[in-house]
């Protein structure tokens, strides 16, 4: 199964990307780039992007990246979200995300948040485990 494949499949299938209006813009491996129009849905009572919004954001992109890679689901261990500038209604976010650090069951990644005028919003680090990692050696699936 190719990238797109696995992409199309996804989009299909899990329901807090529909919610939250969450598209695959650019569907390569080890590089998914993902785009979200900012509706009055997504903001917080400042009237800017709630921060959990950026963080699904990002850490989706980081899960697809991985996938893409590795063929294999993740789970996210840690998340450290920066946000450095709000974003606002009509604002449309594009994230993008790379894996830096690739081992045996875990993968470090970073992502960030742009809006569509370029300018970055919010940046993001994570350390993911690879679900079945260990199923290859007991073949047991893991629980996370």
């Amino acid at each position: 199964m190719d990238v797109r494949e696995i992409m199309q499949k996804i989009e299909h299938q899990y329901s807090y990307d529909k919610i939250l209006g969450i598209t695959v813009r650019e569907p390569e491996k080890g590089k998914i780039v993902l785009e979200l129009p900012i509706t009055r849905s997504h903001l917080n009572y400042n009237h800017t992007v709630h921060g959990a919004v950026y963080a699904g954001l990002l850490d989706t992109a980081t899960g697809l990246t991985i996938r893409s890679l590795t063929g294999q689901p993740s789970v996210t261990i840690q998340l450290n979200v920066h946000y450095l500038a709000p974003g606002k209604e009509g604002d449309i976010l594009i994230a993008t995300a790379s894996i830096w650090h690739q081992g045996y069951k875990m993968v470090k990644g970073e992502a960030e948040v742009r809006n569509q005028e370029g300018r970055l919003l919010v940046n993001f680090f994570g350390i993911f485990k690879l679900k079945w990692a260990d199923t290859r050696s007991t073949g047991k699936e893991e629980r996370a």
